[in-house]
């Protein structure tokens, strides 16, 4: 498992957990821990989608584009 999987693993982990305290323990998604957390959960996932696109889609486009651009992506 790359670290890639190991982190989207992780995201989806945690919107399981914050799901499963609104619709199984009947909390209301909107308390301020929730809140927090459903933000921290964006955070890690527009982390991995970052991830993603560097060491895949510009991975492959590299050989295409300049080497000056790439240098901000690596």
């Amino acid at each position: 498992m790359s670290k890639l999987d190991k982190d989207m693993i992780n995201s989806e982990h945690l919107q399981w957990l914050h799901d499963r305290i609104v619709n199984v323990y009947g909390e209301s998604d909107n308390v301020d821990f929730l809140i927090k957390f459903r933000e921290i959960i964006k955070d890690i996932k527009d982390e991995e989608d970052i991830k993603y696109v560097k060491e895949n889609i510009m991975k492959g486009l590299s050989k295409d584009i300049p080497k000056e651009f790439l240098k901000n992506y690596k």
